[in-house]
Parts: C-alpha cells; sequence; structure tokens
C-alpha cells in the first residue's frame, strides 16, 4: 500500500506509507507536502460533495497509483475509457464536455493525454455521484479560490478529472479552452460514432503554449492555417 487515506476531525488525509522510488518532484506534483514527518495532502471535510467511503477511497486511490507511478497505462486504455465514459454519460443524461488534450486527440491531433478532463455543471452531480462515485479515488469537493466550482477525479480504467462549472474570472486574460467562453462557444465532434462536445480549437492555444507545449502549439496554429512560431 502507496497511501493510507483517513480522516480526523475536520479533514479528508491521504498520507503515503510507502515513498520507495517516488520522487520529491513526483509526490510534489501530486500536490503532497513534507510535514516532517511524512508525505500528505488534506482537504477539509466540510468541503466534500457527499460522504465518501474512505475504504473504497483508499483502495481505488492505491490502484490508481500503482498505475500512474508505472506507466502502465496505454493509448488503448485512454480510448476504451473516454468511450466507455461517453455511453455512461449519455446513458445517465449528464450535460457534460470535454477539453484538455483528449479533446485535442478526437479532432485528430498528434498528443498523447495523461487524462481525460470533463467539465460539467452543477446541476448534474447528483448523476455524476450515482454515476461514478464508487470509482472515485481523490474526493469530489467544491475547491475554495479555485479555476472551478468542484472537482473530483475517477479511476475507470485511466485518470479522468471531472471539473463542475469554470469560474467567471478564469478568462480575464484570454479565452481558454475551459472558460466561460468555451462552455458557450462548443463544437460537435464525432468519434468512433459518438459526439462529444468539444471547445474551439484555437482556446487550446493559451495553456499549451504557457506550458511550453511546442509541437501541440505548432500543430493548432497549422490546423487554424497560422504562421507556426
Amino acid at each position: 500500500m502507496f497511501c493510507q487515506v483517513m480522516t480526523d476531525r475536520e479533514r479528508i488525509i491521504y498520507r503515503m506509507v510507502d515513498t520507495a522510488g517516488i520522487s520529491e518532484k513526483a509526490l510534489r506534483e501530486m500536490f503532497y507536502s513534507f510535514t516532517g514527518t511524512c508525505w500528505e495532502k488534506s482537504l477539509p471535510l466540510s468541503s466534500l460533495m457527499y460522504e465518501h467511503d474512505i475504504q473504497i477511497l483508499q483502495d481505488n486511490y492505491n490502484r490508481f497509483i500503482k498505475k500512474e507511478l508505472s506507466a502502465s497505462r496505454t493509448l488503448r486504455d485512454f480510448e476504451d475509457t473516454l468511450y466507455e465514459l461517453i455511453i455512461k454519460n449519455a446513458s445517465a443524461g449528464i450535460r457534460w464536455w470535454l477539453t484538455g488534450s483528449a479533446a485535442l486527440y478526437i479532432r485528430g491531433f498528434d498528443v498523447r493525454p495523461h487524462d481525460i478532463d470533463i467539465m460539467t455543471y452543477l446541476t448534474e452531480k447528483e448523476k455524476i455521484i450515482e454515476t461514478f462515485g464508487d470509482l472515485a479515488v481523490e474526493p469530489f469537493h467544491y475547491p475554495e479560490n479555485w479555476v472551478v466550482k468542484g472537482f473530483g477525479v475517477i479511476d475507470p480504467g485511466y485518470r479522468v478529472d471531472v471539473a463542475f462549472e469554470p469560474q467567471e474570472w478564469v478568462d480575464d486574460r484570454e479565452p481558454i479552452d475551459f472558460g466561460p467562453y468555451a462552455e458557450k462557444h462548443l463544437e460537435s465532434v464525432l468519434w468512433k460514432g459518438l459526439t462529444v462536445l468539444v471547445p474551439l480549437v484555437e482556446l487550446h492555444l493559451p495553456s499549451n503554449t504557457t506550458r511550453q507545449r511546442i509541437a501541440i502549439v505548432n500543430q493548432i496554429r497549422e490546423r487554424l492555417n497560422r504562421p507556426v512560431q
């Protein structure tokens, strides 16, 4: 077991009990902090969208983190997970849209998504919990001072980040692929016979430019017939 999940009176805590072979950089990228005796991260219990089963969270998370650390996930795992996700969302009547690198992938861009980023609405919370709640690896919660109004992570075979509604201010500098402007200007893409809503292609430029993903930026610019830098 890599991680123990527990609660105290105020928090739900993820505490790493085995960090052998895990770099400090990797731990910090997973938002762990060193307390002086161990690596852990936590959320206020008051921020949770629903009462999670701690044992299920712990079991799910440890299976998930093992795959993350071993880099054993394949592109086939990604496609199978996305396909099933689209089917389940449709069956449950969940309103949602796809963003991030997965949205570029189904448009035919040469990218290898690290995860599947879906955007949904707070009105869909109960449907999301009923459909995917038992797959949670990190709690569904209401973040404080963050870019979205709700967030959770599930692992139905590949990492899926579930975000609820962007904050209005995320488009303050310029419209981005998960912001309010993107939400109001979605396009339909047909992938494997299924229809998926995605942001306008140009809205992926700011985030990929900031992250210095030059190859992806150049692909987007070529698609838009803009000069490659």
